[in-house]
Parts: C-alpha cells; sequence; structure tokens
C-alpha cells in the first residue's frame, strides 16, 4: 500500500512538470552497503554495515538520451567501530564496538543518460542530488542503548529522529525487458555532503555507502 501511494505521488508530480513526455512509474527494491563518517577524534570512517532499500520512481523523458527519475525511497543505512580509545559515554575506558544506524526517507532526482552505445551496450550513466529525512536512528555502545543519553548537567537529548543529509549520487545502470517492462539493474554510490548535528554525543554523523536495486516499471 505504501508503495502504491509513493508511485501514485511520482506520477501526478511527473505529469505536472510540463511537457516532456511520462514514460510510467515502478519500483525498485535492493540492499545498501554504507558507513559512517562520525564527528570527533579518533573515529574517522566506520565499518560497513548493510540495509534495505525500497521505494517508487518515475521516468520522464527530457530527450532521446536523457531520463529524468524523481525517486521516493526508504532507506537503512548504518555503520560499526571496534576498538575505539574513547567512548560515547565519557568512560575513561575504550569501547569495543560502536553502532550506528538510521532510518532514511530519500528523494533521490537522477538524471539517466543513454549515450549512443546503448544499441550495442544498455548501459546507463547515473547523476543527481538526493535529499534524506531522518526517520529514526539508534545508537549502540559494547550492547548499551544511548540513543537517549543523559548528558552531564542532566538534560536528556533525544536521537531518535529528525534532520536531513544532502548528498550526490553518481552511479550506472543496465536495462534488460521483462515481461514487456524495462527491467533495471542500478548500482550507485551516496556521497553525503551534509549531515545532522546535536548535542548528544556521536549524534552528528554522515553515511555514505553503495545501493545496489532493481527497478522494475510499469
Amino acid at each position: 500500500m505504501m508503495v502504491a501511494n509513493l508511485s501514485t505521488v511520482l506520477a501526478l508530480a511527473a505529469t505536472a512538470a510540463g511537457a516532456a513526455p511520462f514514460e510510467g512509474i515502478g519500483i525498485k527494491v535492493g540492499g545498501t552497503s554504507s558507513h559512517m563518517r562520525l564527528d570527533g577524534p579518533g573515529y574517522g570512517s566506520s565499518e560497513a554495515n548493510t540495509g534495505l532499500v525500497i521505494g517508487s520512481f518515475a521516468d520522464v523523458a527530457l530527450s532521446a538520451s536523457v531520463v529524468f527519475q524523481p525517486a521516493l525511497v526508504f532507506v537503512r543505512r548504518g555503520g560499526t567501530y571496534h576498538d575505539l580509545s574513547s567512548s560515547l559515554t565519557n568512560n575513561q575506558v575504550g569501547a569495543d564496538e560502536l553502532v550506528l544506524r538510521r532510518d532514511y526517507l530519500e528523494l533521490p532526482l537522477l538524471l539517466r543518460y543513454n549515450g549512443p552505445w546503448r544499441h550495442a551496450l544498455p548501459l546507463t550513466l547515473i547523476a543527481g542530488p538526493s535529499l534524506g529525512w531522518v526517520l529514526a536512528y539508534e545508537v549502540e555502545e559494547d550492547g548499551q542503548d544511548l540513543t537517549r543519553q543523559v548528558t552531564e548537567d542532566g538534560v536528556e537529548l533525544d536521537r531518535e529522529s529528525g534532520g536531513y543529509d544532502l548528498s550526490l549520487i553518481l552511479g550506472a545502470g543496465f536495462t534488460h525487458s521483462l515481461w514487456g517492462r524495462p527491467l533495471t539493474l542500478d548500482a550507485v554510490y551516496r556521497m553525503a555532503s551534509d549531515g545532522t548535528s546535536s548535542d548528544a554525543p556521536g549524534s552528528s554523523f554522515v553515511a555514505d555507502g553503495i545501493d545496489v536495486t532493481l527497478g522494475l516499471r510499469f
């Protein structure tokens, strides 16, 4: 039901965009391998975590070679740190494991370019910006849930939701006909340029990752 509603919204938005031919709507599903870049000394980039990608998209032909593809997708991203010298709980000892997870509702606004090679090789180049709203996130250190953490002054800071990430999407895809409908296999890299921030330790982090999705247009 959710995917159907998202498809309807995308179809209406694409139809209202103007004279460009509306080619159809579709669904995409796949997985992501993402990592986090946490602020603060001694963290850097995390090890990768896997997550789910699912949502809807619309195709609007801007020319014979270029298709505008807005989408609305749910994505879970995350990252894991091991053997840290410091702790988010401000303990003197470090942390063996720190796990970060985020659930996003993302709005990629992509251009898909089918070059002169498309008759011999069904390869599509993909690029565009994406805006991700944070629906929920979790911070877990050595098995302890730090999503809500009391600071030294006794103020409880809620890190469950809020904020956004702005990112750049770059990648490529292949197209194949399935039941007379175009089936795409895309692999893109999400390079985040901005992340959410909070006064709670460990709240300000940026999520990068590689998404691999199958898309079927109706």
